[in-house]
């Protein structure tokens, strides 16, 4: 009798210490992002939108209004940072697809921002629109014509407050000594002083104003490297 008392007792603390059913994860909780995704990275909690994940691509999308004009006032992105060091390089790198029917016209519309902490300098804007298509600070990385085919795009820069720092962009099709440079921040202080002592990356759609209609783009192959060695710079890195 005792013994059958115990393991009713056991039994019922077992099921007191099961996990609830029917339960869904709190909505703070962002899901983990796919295996295509560095672990570095993580969906930008100020998301309006979370990315969607496709059995291959993330799915950035806005849809119109819903913020009013500012820095970043509506966004579907993933994001990643960490606080800087001197003489730290760093390479990103991702795949992008811009639908063949993007229709979106004007400024303010981003798909990769970088910037020395949040609220700092503006080290990467690039900028997302159907007549100039994906470029940075006026340079083409990807034109209209390749709307609707996966390109890929490759960042690397040098962490530091002198003339030591740079900053890089590739675009194309293969790897990153094969694709051409399309912008180049060369002796600058990438991290001046007074900046946050971090940076802060977002990859998606960020926009500065209500987009005027839908828009999305597609992301896979996402990638976060420190680099030891710089190749393909005149300085040998």
């Amino acid at each position: 009798m005792a013994r059958a008392w115990a393991l009713a007792f056991a039994l019922s603390l077992c099921g007191a210490c099961a996990p609830p059913t029917g339960l869904s994860q709190p909505a703070s909780e962002a899901p983990p992002l796919p295996d295509y995704v560095h672990e570095r990275y993580f969906i930008e909690p100020a998301s309006s939108r979370r990315p969607e994940r496709g059995a291959e691509a993330l799915r950035f999308a806005l849809t119109p209004g819903g913020c009013s004009p500012g820095p970043g006032c509506a966004r579907s992105a993933i994001a990643t940072g960490e606080a800087w060091q001197p003489g730290h390089q760093t390479m990103i790198g991702f795949e992008i697809r811009v639908p063949r029917d993007f229709a979106h016209r004007g400024p303010g519309l981003s798909v990769a921002r970088f910037r020395a902490g949040r609220g700092g300098p503006l080290l990467i804007d690039m900028t997302l629109d159907r007549d100039r298509g994906l470029t940075a600070f006026g340079r083409v990385c990807l034109p209209p014509e390749v709307f609707g085919q996966w390109r890929r795009v490759y960042l690397r820069m040098a962490w530091a407050q002198d003339e030591t720092g740079f900053v890089e962009i590739r675009c194309g099709r293969g790897d990153i000594l094969s694709e051409p440079v399309i912008y180049a921040a060369e002796g600058i202080a990438t991290h001046p002083p007074g900046a946050p002592a971090r940076y802060d990356l977002h990859l998606g759609l960020v926009a500065d104003r209500p987009v005027s209609r839908p828009v999305t783009v597609e992301m896979r192959r996402i990638l976060w490297r420190r680099l030891y060695v710089v190749l393909g710079r005149p300085a040998g890195g």
